[in-house]
């Protein structure tokens, strides 16, 4: 079986577009995101993920995300997006999985065609 070395870096440099600490890749990137259709039968729209096993309908408007790698604790952000005049809430249920939520600008549940959602923090 092959071995394989680690690569250590405290700086990042482009050739043209400058450098850039390596804290802010492993801090600030997203460790998890999905963009999918929630209509019909629901589908991530292809290269639409990250980090994700899977989603489920779980009603009008209402979806679950399932991550391929939890997050650690209580300190990770779910971010959602469900187009403008749309109002959509994130629910954390687990360190694997959370809701999303999409309503109306009246708040009535509605199911989209176009839905994401982004989880920062740190890895379990």
């Amino acid at each position: 079986m092959p071995s394989f070395g680690t690569l250590k870096a405290d700086t990042l440099t482009h050739s043209t577009a400058g450098s850039l600490a390596t804290n802010f890749v492993v801090n600030g990137s997203a460790k998890h995101w999905v963009h999918f259709n929630g209509q019909g039968t629901i589908a991530i729209y292809s290269g639409g993920s990250l980090n994700t096993s899977s989603l489920s309908d779980t009603g009008t408007g209402d979806y679950s995300v399932n991550l391929t790698s939890a997050m650690s604790g209580g300190d990770s952000c779910y971010i959602d997006a469900g187009g403008s005049a749309n109002q959509t809430r994130t629910f954390q249920n687990t360190a694997s999985s959370y809701n999303i939520d999409c309503q109306n600008s009246s708040g009535t549940a509605e199911d989209r065609a176009d839905v994401g959602g982004i989880a920062h923090g740190d890895l379990a």
